[in-house]
């Protein structure tokens, strides 16, 4: 495996390590492209290969049944995908799915492992990042339940604004409506409200943020929890 060789924008959870530990990574990684629909990983399966997303987006989803699943998760930037390994569990829970393209960067699962044994700080960050991971997703149990679905649509949009750095991407109502766990015609209505209020603008599956200031003002608490939760375990 080449080595990545990578200047700025990089993994934010990887930045965050001693600079001899962020070279060390960078020496086993290689940057990879990954696209829309690309499927990383599904239940019970044990996964070939860690990623460090950089400016993509990868979907966590829990099977409700045999013909739906939900987004209970979103890994981007600030995150990794693999971590069961780091809790010694060899095999993943979850769906993991690439919904929008870009490019990570990619270990080998047995090699990553090693790396983790070898190297108990690192071990250390990456447990940290576990327990974030668990956080976040205990507080979107709550949100699910809880909170209107207006407010949890524009906590979502910022989460994917993080992910992708762009003011603009598409995802069709029938996506959105699995990710948030609603009707088709509930995401129309809560997208019309964003709309009137000139927030965004959707048409035809693409969303374009004309205020975030305001969609953070509107976002469920979930959004604001979560990131003083990373930014304090993870700094």
């Amino acid at each position: 495996m080449s080595p990545a060789k990578l200047t700025t924008p990089t993994n934010l959870l990887l930045a965050s390590l001693s600079q001899k530990d962020y070279v060390n990574i960078l020496s086993v990684s290689k940057l990879v492209e990954l696209n829309s629909g690309e499927i990383l990983g599904e239940p019970g399966q044990e996964i070939k290969y860690v990623y460090f997303p950089i400016n993509c987006y990868i979907s966590l989803q829990k099977y409700i049944d045999k013909n739906s699943s939900m987004e209970i998760g979103i890994i981007g930037p600030k995150g990794f995908y693999g971590i069961n390994y780091v809790l010694g569990v060899k095999i993943t829970l979850l769906r993991a799915v690439v919904e929008a393209s870009g490019t990570a960067l990619s270990i080998s699962s047995k090699l990553f492992l090693k790396m983790c044994e070898k190297n108990a700080t690192l071990k250390l960050k990456l447990l940290n990042y576990a327990y974030v991971r668990m956080s976040q997703l205990s507080q979107t149990t709550g949100c699910n339940r809880f909170h209107v679905l207006d407010a949890r649509l524009c906590r979502w949009i910022l989460m994917v604004q993080d992910c992708l750095q762009s003011s603009e991407f598409y995802f069709t109502h029938e996506c959105l409506s699995r990710k948030l766990g609603v009707r088709r015609a509930g995401i129309s209505k809560a997208a019309a409200i964003l709309q009137k209020n000139k927030l965004i603008t959707y048409n035809k599956g693409r969303i374009r943020i004309l205020d975030r200031s305001k969609l953070e003002d509107l976002a469920c608490s979930c959004y604001q929890l979560n990131k003083e939760t990373y930014n304090k375990i993870i700094g």
